[in-house]
């Protein structure tokens, strides 16, 4: 079984466990993410994979922003887009739109288990998943997180490997990295970085096998904020999410085609340790 699918069943259990009752507040997508509030405003996104280009053009931009109305006009006979528990298995969809809506409220629901249930959430805005970073670690990323990439320059990391298809979003005065074009280079490295979107273009899997043998394997970023037990299981040792503390400005910020730059000051980085 797929991680997503583990991930999905392991909501639906906490759900029927602690018979949560909550509903959809506000369900919304932006040209870079989607955003899922709930009535009690615990808040999940995910990156908006669908528009791939660095700088997409204006009408693409249109085409991939819909409120939470506009959505529900399309939608207008089918419940599975308002009930948070039919929601989640969306993940599963090979329609982007659906997925990405169905990620973010794993994660929206993810964020009130965590904060009801889990004792070992820790709140960190200035190292990397709770990192004390080494100048001789081998590290890699997965996915072009120029944040943490220039953390990792300013710790002097001299081994650097970045798997990125769109090479143009790496400035060129992040020199010295290397871009990879397959896996293979995580047999050389000990410490695993991935962006949360590997959640959404399927690639999960595939990377926690390979990089189970890593001291330590990381899954970051705000599509990252969902419980973290499945992917614990197949080897993930952190987890670093972001818990959205201004929900509303946060889904105007995504619906103006901001993206996690922009919305970070009303979040709060955390991760969670594999026990």
């Amino acid at each position: 079984m797929s991680v997503l699918n583990n991930l999905i069943d392991t909501v639906i259990k906490y759900w029927k466990k602690y018979r949560l009752n909550l509903k959809i507040k506000d369900l919304s997508i932006g040209p870079h993410f989607a955003i899922c509030i709930l009535n009690n405003d615990s808040t999940g996104v995910c990156h908006n994979i669908s528009v791939s280009k660095c700088k997409p053009d204006i009408n693409e931009l249109r085409r991939n922003t819909l409120t939470f109305s506009e959505i529900s006009k399309q939608i207008l006979l089918d419940d599975k887009f308002l009930d948070p528990l039919s929601l989640i298995t969306l993940a599963k969809s090979d329609i982007i739109f659906e997925k990405i809506l169905g990620i973010a409220c794993i994660n929206a629901i993810s964020q009130h288990i965590l904060v009801k249930f889990n004792k070992n959430l820790s709140f960190d805005n200035k190292r990397i998943a709770g990192l004390d970073i080494n100048p001789d670690f081998k590290i890699g990323i997965i996915g072009s997180i120029l944040p943490i990439i220039r953390q990792l320059k300013e710790k002097n990391v001299k081994k650097i490997f970045l798997k990125e298809f769109i090479e143009e979003k790496i400035p060129v005065s992040l020199s010295g990295i290397s871009i990879v074009n397959n896996l293979e280079f995580i047999d050389e490295i000990n410490v695993l970085l991935i962006t949360g979107s590997s959640l959404v273009n399927g690639t999960i899997d595939e990377i926690l096998e390979k990089g189970k043998n890593c001291s330590e394997c990381i899954l970051i970023g705000p599509t990252a904020s969902c419980i973290p037990n499945p992917l614990f299981k197949r080897g993930l040792t952190r987890i670093a999410g972001t818990m959205i503390i201004a929900p509303f400005k946060v889904r105007d910020i995504i619906l103006n085609g901001g993206g996690t730059r922009d919305f970070k000051k009303f979040g709060k980085k955390y991760f969670i340790k594999k026990g």
